[in-house]
């Protein structure tokens, strides 16, 4: 089947870390969503150590499964290294214009999601879209895309240019910010007898300062951190995010036990409001974040789960599957597959709705 212009087709770049059956369901989602001729290939960087997994079965035609990099035992985030110089070499292998790049269990749900987001990204001269850190994870940074979900115009940026390396041996961690936090979320929540005997047993802990500036809101060095720093300011180039679900009041903070807000306090509501957006622990930017989420469509309460729901123009357009809040065991691919059933059934219906 030849591609036309409107088809132009993608490539999708994975790492997998013991995720070839996650992976499998997302390639036949995929598959099931979209018109075949979009997707060139999806280039998977196998991670996993040798003998840990069985290998990918060989019907998944449009997997390119290439051997990971060495594994960095002695560097402090070997684990975030180790991802990002998998997601270094997959785009080696990239020949299209267009590029995805998906974590294996980032679902996208949305009926000719390839077509839709291609041609948004034509018209909107988008260098760069997909789903930002969620906002729970406070200390990532805000307002662009990271590469749990990350789409890639390759003629608006160079792909020399493009290096997923972390820098988390110079990442700065906070003490006497994170500290003053969870200070006052103990004040709000009435335990300002407990707060303040902290400050009295730990006088170290509470004025130690190392000279460096150290803040809490978008301090990590994480995984894409210098795509982040070349292109979020750059001149010319544009990018847009999808909506992640927020609701800050609800909503647990990461990482624990780490801080939380407190919807019933009203001096923390207080704080937030007139905190600049850099302190704050709520994003300011207007339209940023939405609090309905997919059961407010009809659909399963993935939130419930601690799993992060994503939408775009007003409708559900996929989730990032996280462990259980209440027991963190990861979920198994038959769990998702029967969530997945569910939402594929809905908007297959919304698309026969609109005919």
């Amino acid at each position: 089947m030849e591609v036309t212009a409107e088809k132009e087709p993608l490539t999708i770049c994975s790492v997998s870390y013991k995720s070839r059956l996650i992976l499998q369901v997302n390639y036949k989602l995929v598959h099931r969503l979209n018109n075949p001729a979009c997707l060139d290939k999806w280039v998977v960087i196998d991670n996993t150590p040798q003998g840990k997994e069985e290998p990918f079965e060989s019907q998944y035609t449009s997997f390119q499964v290439l051997p990971g990099p060495p594994f960095p035992k002695e560097q402090k985030g070997h684990a975030s290294y180790h991802h990002a110089a998998g997601l270094n070499e997959a785009l080696k292998a990239v020949r299209t214009r267009f590029v995805l790049i998906q974590d294996p269990d980032f679902f996208i749900t949305r009926m000719r999601w390839i077509e839709e987001i291609v041609g948004h990204m034509k018209e909107r001269c988008l260098a760069f879209f997909g789903a930002p850190w969620h906002p729970r994870w406070y200390r990532k940074w805000r307002y662009f895309p990271c590469a749990h979900c990350l789409f890639i115009d390759l003629e608006r940026v160079e792909r020399e240019r493009l290096d997923f390396t972390p820098d988390i041996a110079h990442q700065s961690w906070p003490h006497l910010s994170l500290f003053i936090a969870e200070h006052e979320w103990m004040c709000a929540r009435g335990q300002r007898f407990e707060a303040w005997r902290r400050i009295l047993r730990h006088p170290r802990i509470t004025l130690a300062e190392d000279g460096r500036d150290r803040t809490i809101i978008g301090s990590s060095r994480d995984t894409g951190i210098s795509i982040y720093e070349a292109y979020c300011h750059a001149p010319g180039i544009r990018y847009e995010v999808f909506q992640p679900v927020y609701r800050p009041d609800e909503d647990r903070l990461v990482p624990l036990p780490g801080v939380r807000l407190d919807g019933k306090s009203a001096l923390r509501s207080l704080l937030e409001r007139i905190r600049p957006d850099w302190l704050s622990f709520v994003p300011k930017r207007r339209g940023y974040f939405t609090k309905t989420g997919f059961a407010g469509f009809g659909l399963p309460d993935l939130r419930a789960r601690g799993w992060e729901e994503f939408v775009w123009k007003k409708r559900p357009l996929g989730f990032h599957v996280r462990s259980s809040l209440q027991d963190k065991k990861p979920s198994s691919p038959a769990e998702i597959q029967a969530i997945l059933e569910t939402l594929v059934s809905h908007e297959k219906a919304q698309a026969e709705e609109t005919k």
